[in-house]
Formats: C-alpha cells, structure tokens, sequence
C-alpha cells in the first residue's frame, strides 16, 4: 500500500509539473510609476491561494503583488534592498483578539536582471508524503538560475479575507516610504486555486505598462 501510495505521488507531482510549464501568460513592462490590475468575474481571494509569477528587475524596490480587504486584511510581495519580501496581515474576525500576519523574508539577492520565479503560498494545503500529514503554510519559494530557496511557515491562520482586486507592479497610493512600484517585467502570473491566469487587466494606470517586454531590463 505505501509503494501504490508514493507511485501515486510521483505520478501527481509529474503531471503537476507538466501543468505548471504549460501555464504561460503575457508579459508585461512596468516603468516605474505605474501598475495594472486585475478583477476577474469569479475569484475566491479568501484564506487560502497559491500564486506564481516571474519577474526581472535590476532595482532594489518595488511592488510586484498587492490586495487588501475591507476590514484591514492585506498582503503584498514586493522586493526591498534587492532581497525578496511576503507580508501578511489578518485582523481576527472581532479585530479585538489581535491578528494572525506572517512577514518573511528572503536572504537571496534578486535584483539580478535575470529572469525569477516565484511561487507564494498563503494557507495553502501541504501533504508531507512519509508521514501524510496535511499542514498549511504561508510564504513563498523563489528559484534564481534553477536553485530554490524556500521560506514559509506553518502556523494556522483563519478568516483571511480579501478583495478579489489583484494588484501587480504598484497600488494606487504609496504603501511605504522605501518601497515603490516596480520598474521590470512580470510575466506567466497564475493563481492555483481559481485556475485564473491572468490575461488581461483591468486597469493600466495612465496606460503606461506595455503588454509585451523588451529584451532586456532598465538598468538601475
């Protein structure tokens, strides 16, 4: 029973594999002081979601994912100093008992002018094979020249709750003093759980993100 098991394993993450190659979108090319979002028709932003996205920047700072929702939640993954961040905050359902957030943070310099991939989990199922045992983690992984390094935790978080407004390469107001929107490209942006790749957007602030990239970066 456990070899049908770890056969069956292999065969998922294969053909997971095969999926994930497959999933790939527009390209899109921020200068700076702009941003796109996205509002699909049908999207669960709530408690759990794994995104992917690529990116390629020589900057040290920028926004490349944000959403928030109506009582305080928001999440977002930006770069700052050329390192990769992921910040989480969940007000609990009364907003007296505290918050359950989560901030982590990459060691790995990204900022490279090469392409980066990036997967973010929040609440996301995770079945651990020898044992079987279903957790939740939150972070993200990110692979630079074919090497990943992973950052997540697994502490329990409920009632996240968001907009489904997605956010990519800035917001429409400044959420920190040292972190701005994003000079680069973002490509092959996927969300798991809807199955949404996302195409087309619904907003091209003052239209200057162009929907196809340059073969090389802006130099910072």
């Amino acid at each position: 029973m456990e070899l049908i098991f770890h056969v069956v394993w292999v065969c998922f993450l294969v053909v997971l594999a095969e999926a994930q190659s497959s999933r790939e979108g527009p390209c899109f090319e921020f200068p700076g002081d702009s941003f796109i979002h996205f509002t699909p028709n049908v999207f669960d932003n709530n408690n759990d979601i794994h995104y992917t996205l690529h990116f390629r920047t020589t900057h040290e700072n920028g926004i490349l994912l944000y959403a928030r929702g109506q009582d305080g939640d928001d999440e977002a993954l930006y770069t700052r100093n050329g390192k990769l961040r992921y910040h989480l905050f969940n007000t609990s359902p009364t907003g007296i008992e505290g918050y359950f957030g989560a901030f982590l943070e990459g060691d790995e310099t990204v900022n490279i002018g090469q392409w980066v991939k990036v997967q973010v989990y929040r609440s996301w199922k995770h079945i651990e094979p020898p044992q079987r045992r279903v957790k939740r983690k939150t972070g993200f992984e990110v692979e630079i020249e074919g090497v990943v390094y992973k950052h997540f935790d697994y502490l329990e978080r409920r009632d996240i709750s968001l907009l489904p407004t997605i956010y990519i390469g800035g917001y429409r107001e400044s959420l920190s003093s040292t972190v701005h929107n994003f000079t680069g490209q973002i490509k092959n942006i996927y969300e798991e759980k809807n199955a949404y790749l996302f195409e087309n957007p619904s907003l091209n602030y003052m239209s200057k993100v162009s929907l196809a990239c340059l073969d090389s970066v802006e130099p910072s």
